[in-house]
């Protein structure tokens, strides 16, 4: 560890789409198999560049290729890495550890070694996580899941009522 921070952007992420997530059925048939057993994923980043570079969709802003892809939103996805602590780590050793996340967009969950660390709502703000009681010895696992923000916002909508948006007029 450097400086008592420890970067999960170089490892080895990947993200897989929840199979049994609603929107599961709106997962074009030919790409079931691949994306619910995971690809290849860059962190920070999304769910659209990473199926853009595997190949598995083409470029939203070509064409039509954006209205094809609205099952990409309706989705909810999962976002994972491992990463190994030895017996004398600090992560292990020290008083406190934490885990930061910027700008987790936009609602998801955040688990380590399937513990339950945490919750975010806004894509706009850094979330700290105590992940100290989840990490152990060897090998540990981060999992972040994201649920569809429009069904997030029509949750809110039916117990506050309908917001304007600024793309309505």
């Amino acid at each position: 560890m450097d400086k008592g921070w420890q970067s999960l952007a170089t490892a080895s992420w990947t993200v897989r789409a929840e199979t049994s997530h609603q929107a599961w059925n709106q997962v074009p048939e030919a790409l079931r198999a691949q994306l619910g057993a995971g690809i290849s994923a860059t962190v920070p980043g999304c769910v659209h560049t990473d199926l853009l570079a595997a190949g598995l969709i083409e470029d939203p802003y070509l064409g039509q290729a954006e209205a094809e892809q609205h099952w990409i939103g309706a989705q909810a996805w999962t976002y994972a890495a491992s990463f190994e602590l030895a017996d004398d780590d600090p992560a292990l050793t020290e008083r406190h550890c934490e885990l930061s996340c910027d700008g987790l967009d936009t609602v998801a969950d955040v688990y380590c070694n399937g513990h339950l660390l945490g919750h975010s709502e806004n894509m706009h703000r850094r979330n700290i996580f105590d992940i100290k009681r989840a990490l152990v010895s060897g090998a540990n696992t981060i999992e972040i899941v994201f649920t569809p923000a429009l069904e997030y916002t029509t949750r809110l909508a039916e117990r506050v009522g309908e917001r304007v948006h600024v793309e309505r007029g």
